[in-house]
């Protein structure tokens, strides 16, 4: 099926790209799928979004700044209250996040941010 374009059912429609020996594919983002960019520039990389993170986000960042840099970059985000944390995906394929963590302080204000691989399967 190389070459092939499908549409992924989960949740919100993606489209995907299968690879040659299709473990993989390369999403080809519609408008409701979350995907990092950067002035317009789709992120694929781990090693990118926490250079973005770390140069757009401070120690003491303001619950809106940390708001303002998800949407900035075409992401929502939640905030998980247990955690005391902002998080968000950005897929880069059909198997294949970038979790993005952003603890804060009891007054929302970042104390640091973990930028993750995640990989899941059928």
């Amino acid at each position: 099926m190389k070459g092939s374009l499908v549409r992924l059912a989960s949740g919100t429609a993606m489209l995907a790209v299968l690879s040659a020996c299709n473990e993989d594919a390369v999403l080809i983002p519609d408008k409701d799928t979350p995907v990092m960019t950067d002035h317009g520039v789709l992120i694929r990389s781990r090693d990118d979004v926490a250079a973005i993170v770390n140069r757009e986000l401070a120690i003491g960042a303001s619950p809106d700044a940390i708001e303002g840099f998800f949407k900035s970059h075409n992401l929502g985000c939640t905030y998980d209250e247990y955690q005391t944390r902002y998080q968000s995906l950005s897929w880069v394929s059909r198997f294949h996040a970038i979790t993005i963590l952003v603890n804060v302080d009891g007054q929302g204000r970042m104390t640091g941010a973990e930028v993750r691989d995640s990989y899941t399967g059928l």
